[in-house]
């Protein structure tokens, strides 16, 4: 019975683990948008339109859109499948834990060394992509994306917050004392 239970908590914890790290490997924030870990650059996996607005703020080429447009359409075909596969083994992997017993140590952790393969599978996927979008754009120009996508984050980041305190072109709560008393 110890057994078991340690054998569970290692799985569940190599999920909750690998949960965790493809969230912060997609872009910090779990929501698969191409951080520089398990799924590659942030310009893997943007808005395209987005680059597109700001190639000329960053001196980009149209040459060199035309090469990162490949590139993603590369990185996808060849991740697209993977990226489903390691979804499905997750899945696979949390069926199992939810009924394992003691005789199925073996085969949960067999799934844990496949997810830990895809994964790494994914990871060299996006390094090798890192390294060709480094061979696309010159530091400079990886340095003025990276400081317009900030000051894009501040400025959403300060709307949201003006909406919330009710600064938002009346779209705001109506503060007390002032209007309708509901």
């Amino acid at each position: 019975m110890k057994k078991l239970t340690i054998a569970l908590l290692i799985a569940i914890m190599v999920i909750g683990m690998s949960t965790a790290a493809y969230g912060q490997g997609r872009g910090g924030h779990g929501k698969g948008r191409g951080g520089h870990g398990m799924g590659g650059h942030p310009l893997l996996k943007a808005d395209w339109e987005r680059i597109v607005e700001v190639a000329d703020e960053a001196g980009i080429t149209e040459d060199q859109l035309d090469a990162l447009s490949t590139l993603r359409s590369d990185f996808r075909d060849a991740t697209g499948d993977l990226q489903v596969d390691i979804r499905n083994k997750r899945e696979d992997m949390k069926e199992m834990m939810a009924t394992a017993t003691a005789s199925d140590k073996s085969k949960v952790l067999k799934l844990a060394d496949e997810l830990h393969e895809m994964q790494g599978q994914m990871m060299r996927h996006g390094i090798t992509a890192t390294f060709e979008i480094k061979q696309i754009f010159s530091e400079e120009q990886l340095d003025k994306l990276k400081d317009i996508a900030q000051e894009r984050r501040r400025e959403r980041k300060s709307q949201r917050q003006n909406k919330r305190r009710g600064g938002g072109q009346g779209q705001g709560r109506r503060m007390h004392g002032q209007g309708n008393n509901w």
